[in-house]
């Protein structure tokens, strides 16, 4: 991504390379790799989007994987300063299982400085009642995080 993928792009289509011109957004485990992507090239990355992001690592509730991401978020989550970061779920199929998580990541989120409000705002963080873990109901939602992330 970061070393062939986006220097292509930007060498042959008429991009804004810099960071706050650059997201990445994926859905599921593309939200875990988005906010990976974020946290390891903050330099190339200034946002990013998890849709229905998949913390909990497996499909059965469990603790150990959602802890390793939840301390290498604290190591590793840039800082707020010149960084967005969008995230939702919704409340069936597998998503019905991620509130816990999701709080649980959205307040290392808080602590790291982010805001939902006010001038400064650089988070957000939604839960889409009756929707599912599947391409329709991102495509569903997919401009809330293109307009927070990239403005109009």
């Amino acid at each position: 991504l970061t070393q062939e993928l986006k220097p292509y792009i930007d060498a042959h289509y008429p991009t804004l390379p810099d960071p706050e011109h650059t997201a990445i957004m994926g859905s599921s485990m593309g939200g875990l790799i988005s906010i990976y992507a974020l946290s390891e090239y903050p330099q190339i990355f200034g946002s990013a989007a998890g849709l229905s992001t998949h913390w909990m690592g497996t499909f059965a509730p469990n603790a150990h994987i959602p802890l390793a991401a939840y301390n290498y978020l604290q190591q590793h989550l840039p800082a707020a300063q010149g960084h967005k970061i969008y995230q939702d779920h919704g409340t069936t199929e597998l998503d019905a299982l991620y509130a816990p998580y999701q709080n649980f990541v959205n307040q290392i989120v808080r602590d790291k400085g982010y805001k939902e409000q006010g001038a400064q705002t650089n988070f957000m963080t939604r839960v889409f009642e009756g929707a599912g873990h599947n391409e329709k109901a991102w495509a569903a939602r997919l401009d809330i995080p293109i307009l927070f992330l990239l403005g109009n």
